[in-house]
Formats: C-alpha cells, structure tokens, sequence
C-alpha cells in the first residue's frame, strides 16, 4: 500500500503512510476563509481527507451580492493522500505554515478561482480537543490556526472578483484526528447517550494585531476548552489573555448569534472589550 507520502520522512509507525492505525473515523482537513475590508464578499474552503473510509471531499463557497454560491465535490481516495484534488476543487502547499494555493474550476456552476493564502501571523496551536460518549473516547483532535491576506481571483457567471493583499484578510486552520463521521456506531455505549457541546469561534483582524478567541462548553453551558490569543503583526508577538468570558444575544425565536460580546484581560490587567455583530449568514 506504498503511496507518495512513504517517501517523505514523515512516518510514525512501522508500516506505510496510507494507514493511519486508529479509528475509522480518523479525518486530516483544510479549511479557509476569506473576506473583503467592506464586507462585500465571503469565500469559504474545505478539503477533508478520510483515510480509513478511502474517501476525500471538498467544497467551496462564495456569498456575493445577497446570493451564495456553491461547488461540492467528493471522490475515492485510492489510500493516496498527497493527491489533493477533488473533482474541480484541488488545495497545494507553496510553502508549509506559511502559503497555500486553491483552485476551483467548475464549468457547469460557472465558477472558477484561483486564489493564494499568505499567512502574516504564526500559526497557532489549539488546546487539543476531547470528548467522551461514557467511557468511549469519540473526539481526539489537533487543531493549527493562522491568520493572512488573499491575492488573486475568482469568477462567477463570467464577473472576476480581485483579491489584493491587505484588502482582502481570511483565516485558516488545519485540524486532523478522531470525530464522529458518518454512521453512528453500530454498537453505542449503554445507557445510549448524545454527547453535545456548543462551538463558539471567532478569528478577528485589526490593523496593527489580531485576536482569536473560542470557547467549547458542555451542555450544562460550563467552559471545557477554549483559546484566547492576541498576536502582533508587526513583531510576532503572542500573548494569552485571562479571566475570559462572554455574552451572547440570540436572535429572536433561533439558536442564531445577534450579538456576541467578549470580555478579557491582557497581561497588564488592563480589560479588553470585543464586540461581534454578523453581516452575513453562511451556510456551510
């Protein structure tokens, strides 16, 4: 089951790169966003490799002028992870933790893209993420953020949207691990349980620095993993902020955030105040 990657130093077992030697629920992603100054255009990005059900997929969205447009693609993996290109959606690495390339050439949703992520800042390592259905570990993952700018094009029903640098800012992060994937297990544990937990991540750009912040709660609403980091753009500097918490407003009647408020501490003390209204509704 020889594949590319055996010839990488890269292995951490005694067999090929193509067997991950953990559950079949064992995923490697990608995924990207990216947003104009004004707010005019979103794009999103995804590439996900399954190793263990031989499977790779990947999407690509844009929402531009009150409409979001869509390409998904899925095809076998044929165990070779280092082809990462589905159908007309392909991911390249230019320069590892630094510079990736996407490209998208769907002719039936006449959409295409040509478009590179530029990370300024380091890319951040996340607590690594746990979650337990009774005694069964169902969620083991290690997660990588990284802030940047976005040169280059896409095109949609024939109108090309430029991307410059420093007027088009996204974020990235690379996540691979353990996590339900498809069909719950044939055999749950007992007393059968629906472990939950509530996601709340928000990656922010400021002109000088950047923040991201994320909280995991459990269902009781009590904190069990978060992130809360400032990052300089000029120096690299990286600094943990304290005494996290928050407050979100629901839109009436939904689970919708109308308005999420953020209240920390940085090192001197001194309280810093984040406030996050959405613009866009976007629909993954």
């Amino acid at each position: 089951m020889l594949t590319k990657g055996d010839d990488y130093p890269i292995h951490q077992r005694s067999t090929p790169i193509a067997e991950v030697g953990t559950s079949r629920n064992f995923y490697d992603r990608y995924f990207f966003n990216g947003y104009t100054k004004d707010g005019d255009i979103f794009f999103g990005a995804a590439l996900c490799v399954y190793p263990n059900l031989n499977i790779m997929d990947a999407a690509f969205t844009v929402a531009y002028k009150g409409i979001q447009h869509n390409v998904r693609a899925s095809r076998i993996l044929h165990q070779e992870r280092l082809d990462t290109k589905v159908g007309p959606i392909e991911v390249k690495v230019i320069e590892p933790l630094q510079k990736l390339e996407i490209s998208v050439n769907d002719k039936d949703a006449n959409i295409s893209a040509n478009i590179i992520f530029d990370g300024y800042s380091a890319p951040l390592q996340e607590p690594q993420m746990y979650l337990h259905d009774g005694p069964r570990l169902t969620m083991d993952t290690c997660r990588m953020v990284q802030h940047g700018f976005w040169t280059g094009e896409i095109n949609i029903n024939d109108e090309t949207l430029n991307f410059s640098g420093k007027n088009s800012l996204g974020t990235r992060d690379r996540s691979w691990g353990v996590r339900p994937v498809g069909a719950y297990d044939s055999q749950p544990t007992a007393p059968m349980g629906l472990p939950q937990f509530y996601w709340l991540w928000n990656p922010a750009h400021f002109d000088d620095f950047t923040t991201q912040f994320h909280f995991v709660d459990n269902v009781e609403g009590e904190i069990i993993n978060g992130h809360s980091i400032w990052q300089s753009k000029k120096n690299k500097e990286v600094e943990n902020f304290k005494n996290l918490s928050k407050k979100v407003t629901y839109k009436e009647g939904s689970r919708r955030v109308d308005l999420l408020e953020i209240t920390a501490e940085d090192s001197n003390s001194e309280v810093i105040n984040l406030s996050v209204t959405p613009k866009k509704r976007i629909f993954m």
